[in-house]
């Protein structure tokens, strides 16, 4: 599982990807440690091509009775300036041929302080 103190050492040169991404910046790395700090266990963290890292997590939740099968996805990506939060949720059943509902939301923020306030909301519909 990647770390912070990992991604700063495996991602500080031009090319880390095996292709061109430039380094992930300090700045980035520094939003990062404030974001993690702030999220619950759980999420898995990655290095992007675009100079950011992104916080993922992924769940499946059956619920009983219904045969209905809800998968959701959260992805809190995090720039040296911003940081955009995407949610998503889709449910049908096990196979697959009736898709009952499937949304996706996304939300930026340009200042680190309130995205930090606004995860728990965001979390609590997670």
């Amino acid at each position: 599982m990647n770390t912070i103190a990992s991604i700063r050492r495996d991602c500080s040169v031009k090319g880390w990807d095996g292709y061109s991404a430039d380094p992930i910046s300090e700045q980035v790395l520094e939003n990062a440690e404030k974001i993690q700090d702030a999220l619950p266990s759980g999420f898995e963290l990655f290095a992007t091509g675009r100079n950011s890292v992104q916080f993922e997590q992924n769940k499946t939740i059956s619920r009983a009775f219904t045969n209905v099968m809800t998968e959701k996805y959260i992805e809190i990506e995090v720039f040296s300036d911003k940081v955009v939060a995407l949610q998503s949720e889709k449910s049908d059943t096990p196979d697959g041929l009736y898709v009952r509902r499937e949304t996706s939301e996304s939300i930026t923020f340009n200042d680190l302080d309130k995205c930090i306030k606004y995860l728990p909301v965001l979390l609590m519909y997670y």
